[in-house]
């Protein structure tokens, strides 16, 4: 039977075609199904080969200059050269080949980490599992926020409306239905069909699977087409700029010094030689791979410790993060809800147990005391979203599906005897009204016993408004002041001791009445009593506070909680340890504030927000934003979109939120804890430091590499000096010396003042003014100091450098002077760097384990070339003597020098200026 005659059929006429029935499969079932059907994913064609990906690491502007000039040296008959081009060519490819498939791997398993659930019928009972082991014939339970995991046919509902812009383009929510439609209508129009990918909006319903993935309607669509842009971040986009001026200014400086090389004499083959020396020189052949890199591995090491930054652009914007808002529950607290103490009938009773395990006792009860007041009992179990379900291969412990906060409702319940099922079945729903944050309450109507009762539930003042009656301890009688002052003061009390109060009331419906609005549903009602739920603080919150505090972070509570609640924990994980400190603003006072006053307020270090609904959170939000703060959110509410569409950077939490939340936020904390999010922040501040010395340290290599051309071309023309050193040499550098050590800069560990720094700004460029002059420094200060050893050379041997044979060992071995001295000055360069204006003379400067190694590989690498005599002619090297090697060493000393006299003179400044 064709997919698409399901919204043509019956619901009946559904489950016959697929053999099913509403109760579900049972695990034989789904084995033998799943072996005739491919998992319910995504199959990657992969659009490229791994030829294609090999040739593509030659469409750089310097490798693609590189292969000209080989063919322009093999036009000229110089073998040599174009030998030494074609290897240099060809490693660089198979490098960044190796580097590239190597991040490409990474950020696959990373996208793996993200696998959604579903819930499920499988062997007569509510599952969660997997979502890619659906198969046809499967029954799904979906309520609101959750991700369509399937094509599904709806067998049953509730007033069910879902989200399809996905597919639709539909941006209201579109009401669903169960009846056949026997007439056929376009994709938009089969609203007994809810489709992959679109999200649920209101309700909950049954439903049948009838497609998975690559036959489903978007699935189609993603088969069609699964080339997605990947989005570049500011600081590649910076970089790649930068890259892209250098090759144009490289192209017209070829042309110049093309003319002015021939103009000096220089033959034919010399001038396309400089040409090419340029483009060697100027152009960071290795940078923009090196930071994207850089950056997968960052991405890799911050899923390691528990953070899932799903794109790159999202790293670096969480480097700049200076507030962070979070929800209290969830992300600031374990998510073990538990009943503590139960309100009724003005007395307490405290419930002894944990979590939701077994264990446990109402003190000061009986038997006959949890009969006489079972309604209180039902409403826990028949008001409810939540199940929990016992251990299971994927669940150590006993779990809840849904709102863990109902899922401790029930367990209470429950283990008053009252069985979750039992009560279910036993009184069939007659109406729902879920949550919402406008009335702060939900509600069901049930047939208990013959009898239609409302159950309603949640926030205190709210069902106290609208309760008109008491039970106090075995009658009902009319609800007074009094009575609603005394619940709210015990509220209160238990607020302040950091516990969460949800009340409790119902009425007893006449039977006549056939149907009621929500608003005569939820009135007129009988308050029953409140329980008491804590939620501890999670263990490592405090510290975390503390560091983000250190890291001069500002961390803002917005929560739906009671203030007190929110306050007691507040305290718990050192939001302030003094009252007088916090400032707690509820809904109606934030509402009657400007926004101007509302500024004022935010500049407050500890700040509360309580009961607070989407349109504070977007308000808020979006004032912290238009005065130039990079904000985070932590929230998972599908209501609170447009907030969280107007933060800088959303922060999901994997084991409790939404599948919804999971896939559209930047980040995924794996382990739900606040402390993950600011470690991941620092961790990025660590990234981008080590990113930062590596690129500086790159562009002071491209540099000298131009002065040297420079000021070569000048001296051989004016004072026919041959050159210091060859455009071969030049590009063994950027080869053999920079590539490994500038890769290992970025494992540097943090420095130890950089989580006490201000978070960067934005706007802050790599390249500005001051970074521009100090690069102009070293370059000129670099090539000063090899150009001299050079000329030492010569006039300690005795020898006159003006016209000199450049067939001589006296030539190789001088340019191999200056060779290496470029390479000692950029070690100097890169430890001076790491150090940023302190000395190179402190224990920071050997903390980098692999860098040394890499240095070491450098040095080995560098002896090989001038060692062995079957290479170093290629590349015109020559073997040093001892004091010829001193001649390096001693220009390294005199840049070091340079160096650290000009951050001696800046830190002596700085001292002025905080004084």
């Amino acid at each position: 039977m064709e997919k698409m005659t399901f919204y043509q059929l019956t619901v009946q006429q559904s489950l016959d075609a697929l053999n099913t029935s509403k109760d579900g499969l049972n695990s034989d079932d789904i084995v033998q199904r799943q072996k005739w059907y491919w998992k319910n994913m995504l199959k990657i064609k992969s659009s490229e080969s791994q030829i294609f990906k090999f040739i593509k690491q030659f469409k750089d502007a310097l490798i693609i200059l590189l292969i000209v000039s080989m063919f322009i040296a093999l036009y000229l008959q110089d073998y040599r050269w174009a030998t030494i081009l074609w290897v240099i060519v060809l490693v660089n490819a198979i490098i960044w080949y190796i580097q590239e498939a190597k991040a490409e791997r990474i950020m696959q398993s990373l996208k793996k980490l993200l696998h959604p659930s579903t819930k499920v019928f499988r062997d007569w009972k509510i599952i969660e599992a997997p979502a890619e082991n659906l198969v046809p014939w499967d029954i799904v339970y979906l309520q609101e926020w959750d991700n369509v995991p399937a094509d599904l046919r709806i067998i049953q509902e509730s007033n069910l409306q879902t989200n399809d812009f996905s597919l639709t383009w539909e941006s209201n929510p579109v009401n669903k239905f169960t009846h056949e439609i026997s007439w056929d209508v376009e994709l938009w129009d089969r609203n007994n069909i809810l489709f992959m990918w679109t999200t649920v909006a209101t309700w909950e319903a049954y439903w049948l699977v009838i497609s998975i993935w690559m036959e489903t309607e978007l699935g189609k669509i993603a088969n069609l087409s699964q080339e997605v842009k990947v989005e570049s971040t500011p600081l590649q986009r910076e970089l790649a700029n930068i890259a892209k001026k250098l090759t144009i200014w490289t192209i017209i400086l070829w042309w110049v010094l093309l003319v002015v090389a021939l103009l000096a004499d220089f033959s034919t083959k010399e001038a396309f030689i400089f040409a090419i020396w340029i483009a060697a020189a100027m152009v960071p052949q290795w940078l923009p791979a090196q930071v994207s890199i850089a950056l997968t591995l960052a991405s890799w090491r911050l899923a390691k410790k528990n953070a899932l930054v799903k794109q790159l652009a999202s790293v670096e914007t969480l480097g700049c993060v200076n507030i962070i808002c979070t929800d209290k529950t969830w992300t600031l607290t374990k998510n073990e809800m538990t009943v503590r103490n139960i309100y009724l009938g003005s007395k307490i009773y405290e419930v002894t147990w944990w979590w939701y395990e077994t264990n446990w006792i109402i003190q000061n009860t009986s038997p006959d005391f949890i009969q006489t007041r079972k309604h209180f009992f039902y409403c826990w179990v028949l008001d409810s979203t939540a199940r929990v379900n016992p251990p299971d291969k994927d669940h150590p412990l006993r779990y809840c599906l849904w709102d863990p906060t109902e899922a401790a409702l029930i367990t209470l319940a429950s283990k008053a005897w009252f069985d979750y099922d039992t009560l279910q079945t036993s009184y069939p729903k007659l109406r729902d009204y879920w949550f919402d944050s406008s009335r702060k309450m939900m509600s069901t109507v049930r047939d208990v016993d013959g009898q239609k009762v409302v159950y309603v539930k949640w926030a205190a003042k709210r069902i106290l408004n609208a309760c008109t009656q008491i039970f106090d301890w075995t009658q009902i009688r009319k609800i007074t002041k009094r009575d609603k002052d005394k619940i709210l003061s015990h509220i209160d009390e238990f607020a302040n001791q950091s516990m969460r109060n949800l009340t409790m009331a119902y009425k007893i419906v006449d039977p006549s009445i056939t149907s009621m609005t929500m608003q005569e549903t939820e009135s007129d009602l009988i308050f029953l009593w409140f329980t008491s739920i804590l939620d501890p603080a999670r263990e490592e919150v405090p510290d975390a506070i503390q560091a983000a505090y250190t890291a001069q972070i500002k961390v803002i509570m917005i929560t739906w909680d009671h203030g007190l609640t929110a306050k007691a924990i507040a305290k718990k994980i050192w939001l302030s340890q003094n009252d007088e400190d916090i400032l707690i603003i509820t809904w109606d006072e934030l509402r009657k504030k400007t926004d101007i006053q509302l500024l004022y307020d935010l500049r407050n270090k500890y700040i509360i927000f309580s009961r607070t609904s989407p349109e504070d959170k977007l308000r808020i939000v979006a004032l912290l934003k238009e005065w130039h703060n990079i904000v985070a959110v932590t929230w998972d509410w599908v209501n609170d979109a447009p907030a969280l569409k107007e933060a800088s950077i959303w922060v999901s939490m994997w084991k409790i939120w939404t599948d919804v939340a999971k896939e559209a936020s930047e980040i995924v904390l794996l382990d739900d804890s606040f402390s993950t999010l600011v470690n991941a922040i620092k961790q990025w501040r660590i990234i981008y430091q080590n990113l930062k010395k590596t690129i500086l340290s790159s562009i002071t290599s491209n540099g000298w590499e131009l002065f040297a051309v420079l000021m070569s071309l000048i001296a051989k023309a004016v004072f026919n000096i041959p050159i210091a050193i060859s455009a071969v040499q030049i590009l063994a550098v950027d080869l053999i010396w920079e590539v490994w050590p500038l890769t290992m800069v970025t494992n540097d560990p943090p420095m130890p003042w950089m989580m006490e720094a201000r978070p960067r700004s934005v706007k802050n460029h790599l390249l500005n003014k001051k970074v521009i002059l100090d690069l102009i420094r070293a370059w000129a200060m670099m090539w000063s100091i090899a150009f001299t050893m050079y000329i030492a050379y010569y006039l300690i041997h005795g020898l006159s450098p003006f016209d000199f044979d450049t067939s001589t060992i006296h030539y190789a071995t001088a340019t191999s002077i200056t060779y290496l001295t470029i390479i000692f000055c950029q070690y100097v360069n890169i430890l001076s760097r790491r150090v940023g204006i302190q000395s190179i003379f402190s224990a920071y400067t050997l903390t980098n384990r692999k860098l040394r190694l890499s240095f070491a590989i450098s040095i080995v690498a560098m002896c090989f070339l001038f060692y062995n005599p079957i290479i170093n002619k290629y590349f015109w090297f020559w073997p040093l003597l001892r004091y010829d090697r001193f001649l390096a060493l001693f220009g390294a000393w005199l840049f070091l020098l340079f160096r650290e006299n000009r951050k001696y003179l800046k830190r002596k400044k700085r001292a002025l200026n905080q004084k």
